[in-house]
């Protein structure tokens, strides 16, 4: 093989900074990534090009194989955002709603490898539009919702910068009544009362408008309301 020969081609770069592995990322070339991993050592799959870009960071948009190539000889990689727009992979694949990279599925079909991989804190990493992967999945996947609350509750009262919405207000203005009622059943009381801020009234807003409420009420379940508006 070329590179066998010839190891320094391995991080030659274009004259936009790319090596052989962001150019193959770049193309879907599975198999070619698969072997260049082979001859890389972790520092080099580090490599970002002139925009800030690793190979993974690139792969996080486009495929799951090359995702789990490269996650498996450094995971470090995890962690490294584009430098551009601070954008994590795992945000980077939510936002482009690739919700099989963000659970880095295993050979089971089942929710959950993403805890095996990210750390609580990088699930609270933010992207340049003030998004954690929970504010972006709120709108649209509930079992990418559990599986990032399950690993980190703390991203329940993490707002999107620029709305300060918080994930259950996202889901409601989205109509996703089935993530807004999962989202109320883990949310700690408190975080709805009046001196955490306005989240609790917009949420019975949102609720009302869409007619979203039982046939009963429960009272003091969020003392401000006396509404209990969510069905458990």
């Amino acid at each position: 093989m070329f590179l066998t020969l010839h190891p320094s081609a391995i991080t030659a770069t274009d004259s936009f900074g790319d090596t052989a592995l962001h150019n193959a990322t770049y193309k879907g070339c599975e198999q070619f990534v698969e072997e260049l991993v082979q001859l890389m050592t972790e520092e080099q799959l580090e490599t970002k090009n002139n925009n800030g870009q690793t190979a993974f960071t690139i792969a996080a948009a486009k495929s799951l194989k090359i995702v789990k190539c490269l996650v498996a000889k450094n995971k470090k990689l995890l962690s490294i955002a584009k430098d551009s727009s601070q954008m994590t992979p795992i945000l980077i694949a939510a936002k482009k709603d690739r919700w099989d990279i963000v659970r880095i599925r295993r050979a089971r079909a089942n929710c959950g490898k993403a805890g095996a991989v990210v750390t609580e804190e990088q699930l609270e990493t933010k992207n340049d539009d003030g998004e954690t992967a929970l504010t972006i999945a709120a709108a649209n996947n509930l079992k990418i919702v559990k599986c990032l609350v399950a690993k980190n509750k703390k991203l329940l009262g993490i707002a999107q910068d620029s709305s300060q919405m918080t994930p259950i207000l996202i889901a409601a203005k989205k109509d996703r009544w089935d993530i807004v009622r999962y989202l109320y059943s883990v949310t700690p009381l408190e975080d709805l009362m009046p001196d955490k801020g306005p989240w609790g009234s917009e949420l019975v807003c949102y609720c009302l408008q869409a007619k979203q409420f039982g046939n009963e009420t429960t009272l003091n379940r969020i003392k401000f309301s006396a509404l209990h508006i969510i069905y458990r």
